[in-house]
């Protein structure tokens, strides 16, 4: 699909032109997503597509061609990359880049004061500036990651991964964020008796609203997304205090939710 742009520009030739005019970059109309690739396989590629589908729907998007972008992602001569493939009013394309091999250990997490989207927060859009910013805010305090907000009080989503949480023997999902393809399919395969079976009623998946006293009440908590696989938080940091957790690492676990390189 081409749609003409009421914007014009004073300069020609620049093989940008469109781009920039485009509802895209002047506005973020878009929706992506991001897939691990390893050896030209996708990895948990139907529920990403699905996931993109129901974000082009809302957003009006035309949706992406299936067969072309898994024709692109065979062609990726990289034994594990990061296949994004965004979605616009004029199509769809791809974009990859290597995954470096990354360590089995803990991190530490930045909690930041940045808050997604209130009505778009559930989606993965072009409109993704505060997840932008409060990756730089990690980097500034030299933490793994940065968790983000909605409203001023609630943890919902790191800036490129999901948050999961164990309390009493229990998985919760916090509410109010990014429905997240890898954490969904960790509880689909491993949410049934992966925690401690001894405690009653244990081993279900909660989503719930997570407070700071709610955060800090979990005994462990960990952070999955496609380019990172699962890792397991030693420590959430902030201006004004920190909190620290127990690491739990869980053994013989498939290659989507394995650090890239393990």
């Amino acid at each position: 699909m081409r749609v003409s742009s009421p914007w014009i520009s004073l300069e020609d030739g620049l093989g940008t032109l469109e781009v920039a005019r485009s509802s895209a970059f002047l506005h973020g109309l878009s929706a992506f997503t991001t897939v691990r690739v390893q050896n030209g396989v996708p990895l948990l590629w139907n529920k990403h597509l699905e996931r993109l589908k129901g974000t082009c729907a809302l957003l009006e998007l035309p949706e992406p061609s299936e067969i072309e972008h898994l024709e692109h992602i065979s062609n990726i001569a990289l034994d594990e990359a990061l296949y994004r493939l965004t979605v616009t009013l004029e199509g769809s394309y791809g974009l990859y880049r290597p995954l470096e091999t990354a360590s089995l250990g803990p991190v530490t997490v930045w909690l930041s004061d940045l808050q997604v989207h209130n009505q778009l927060g559930a989606h993965k859009t072009g409109n993704y500036l505060p997840y932008a910013l409060a990756a730089r805010e990690a980097e500034r305090q030299n933490c793994f990651e940065a968790l983000l907000k909605r409203g001023s009080s609630h943890v919902v989503d790191g800036s490129r991964s999901a948050l999961l949480l164990e309390h009493r023997g229990h998985f919760i999902v916090p509410q109010g964020g990014l429905p997240s393809v890898t954490r969904d399919a960790f509880l689909e395969i491993h949410g049934p008796g992966l925690l401690d079976p001894n405690l009653p009623d244990s081993n279900t998946v909660l989503e719930q609203s997570i407070t700071l006293s709610e955060l800090r009440g979990a005994d462990h908590i960990w952070l999955l997304g496609s380019g990172l696989g699962m890792r397991a938080v030693s420590e959430v940091r902030w201006h004004s205090g920190q909190m620290n957790f127990e690491v739990k690492a869980f053994e013989n676990l498939e290659p989507p939710f394995l650090p890239p390189g393990t």
